[in-house]
């Protein structure tokens, strides 16, 4: 019990700790900021053709899965290249990055892959997904023709 609060309380892993919080949290902001970003830029088109979509008849489900397949390109771009790029780093930097020193063992550690926190952050990318989907569609559906079209402007 002394050994691992030795452990605990070193100030190496505690800020090994540190780092990786800080790196994962910023990443995280740096891609939702994308995400939303894309949403901000291309809102005014996408309320443009849907609107264009609703004067010729479409409906507030097809709207929604439009909407849908819109993001559908970004958000599968960003789960295969973050799982990817997750699940190679560690073999890619284990051989540079010597662990033994930190863990006190004589040979290195079993480098081991997470599938809940993996299949967790999925889950949340398709939630995140759907929900801005959603927003937008409330959206759009709120927004009058008038707002986005204008009479005369070619379709």
């Amino acid at each position: 019990g002394e050994e691992l609060d030795a452990l605990r309380s070193d100030g190496l892993a505690r800020s090994a700790r540190l780092a990786f919080g800080a790196t994962t949290a910023l990443g995280l902001l740096l891609a939702l900021g994308t995400f939303a970003l894309d949403l901000l830029l291309g809102a005014t088109e996408r309320a443009r053709t849907t609107s264009c979509l609703r004067t010729l008849g479409i409906g507030s489900r097809a709207v929604l899965g439009l909407q849908l397949l819109q993001h559908l390109p970004l958000v599968l771009a960003a789960a295969v290249g973050g799982t990817s790029l997750g699940l190679l780093l560690p073999a890619a930097l284990g051989p540079g990055l010597r662990l033994g020193a930190l863990t006190g063992g004589p040979f290195e550690p079993a480098v081991h892959i997470d599938w809940t926190i993996t299949a967790g952050l999925g889950v949340a990318l398709v939630v995140l997904m759907t929900a801005a989907a959603l927003l937008e569609a409330a959206i759009s559906r709120r927004r009058g023709l008038g707002a986005v079209l204008r009479l005369g402007e070619a379709l």
